[in-house]
């Protein structure tokens, strides 16, 4: 699994509720770099002939393009019900996991937004393949870039969050944590940075790890917890610094493969003549995440990528 020649690699992203030129830049970056694994985006059965025609074998010479069927996200996308409606379903529903306990994974697969669905998807999907290095990826806010066979690599990978804001410090964090952990756990990792759980990245084992220990963890919270908001985040944090993974390589961003950009400075972030982006040692991180919270930035990979 360690050598070069045995990389088999697979990206896996979600894009229900996307339509194709959402995540267009994403896959077309993709196609700018060495990559010859698998990419695997989730979709609902809806959008899959836009998605077919759209693309077609746009890619068949560079890499793979499978589109795998959910159900994440039909339920909140569902035009006949307004979120008024949603919303009681999802809290009624409740008494039925109550009394059937095991339909919890399956109720929280179809009625929990999509980052938290997604899991089930992902792990899933792995069960079934075999690959010896997983990224998984969000798909409208992520390009990559750089050498991708970096990446046969042993251990799980985590994108951080620029350290000028902390978990206590940063409103969606708090009401995450504070909502399912309790005020008093979040006061006492308040001062940590924030991991992503946009980009994350490793050997087969490792994956497989982080998603058995996420899942096992949505189905020891109350259902209704896990269907009321998207608490990925928030749960993934909790169990970093639970130390409840292992093997963990912390990614910072303008520092690692992972950059991720979204409360970084704009200033810090610098692009080469190519237009890529780099560490501040120069280096090219192989994912940039929430590049469109700048701008100029955004319009500036727009015109490279699209």
């Amino acid at each position: 699994m360690e050598k070069c020649s045995d990389f088999s690699p697979v990206i896996m992203g979600a894009a229900t509720g996307y339509a194709p030129q959402k995540v267009e830049l994403f896959l077309n970056s993709i196609s700018r770099t060495n990559f010859s694994g698998v990419v695997v985006l989730f979709l609902n059965d809806d959008q899959l002939d836009d998605y077919k025609e759209y693309f077609g074998g746009r890619y068949s010479n560079q890499f793979e393009l499978r589109f795998v069927i959910t159900q994440i996200g039909v339920f909140s996308s569902s035009k006949s019900l307004n979120k008024y409606l949603q919303k009681a379903i999802r809290f009624f529903s409740k008494y039925i996991v109550l009394k059937e306990p095991k339909l919890k994974k399956d109720f929280i697969y179809y009625f929990a937004p999509p980052h938290v669905s997604r899991f089930f998807d992902y792990y899933n999907f792995l069960k079934l393949n075999n690959f010896t290095h997983i990224i998984l990826t969000d798909t409208r806010d992520v390009i990559v870039q750089g050498d991708l066979n970096k990446l046969n690599q042993q251990g799980l990978f985590l994108g951080m969050e620029d350290k000028s804001l902390l978990l206590g410090k940063d409103s969606f964090h708090v009401k995450w944590i504070g909502d399912v952990y309790g005020k008093k756990y979040l006061s006492e990792i308040s001062n940590k940075q924030i991991s992503c759980a946009g980009v994350t990245f490793g050997d087969y084992q490792s994956i497989r790890h982080y998603l058995d220990i996420m899942i096992n963890e949505f189905m020891k919270l109350p259902y209704y917890t896990m269907v009321r908001s998207n608490y990925d985040q928030g749960i993934h944090n909790k169990l970093l610094y639970s130390n409840e993974f292992s093997g963990v390589k912390l990614c910072q961003p303008l520092g690692s493969e992972i950059a991720t950009l979204g409360v970084m400075n704009i200033n810090n972030v610098v692009l080469n003549e190519d237009c890529l982006i780099l560490n501040a040692d120069g280096s090219i991180p192989t994912f940039v995440h929430q590049y469109d919270r700048h701008k100029g930035l955004e319009q500036s990979l727009k015109d490279k990528y699209l």
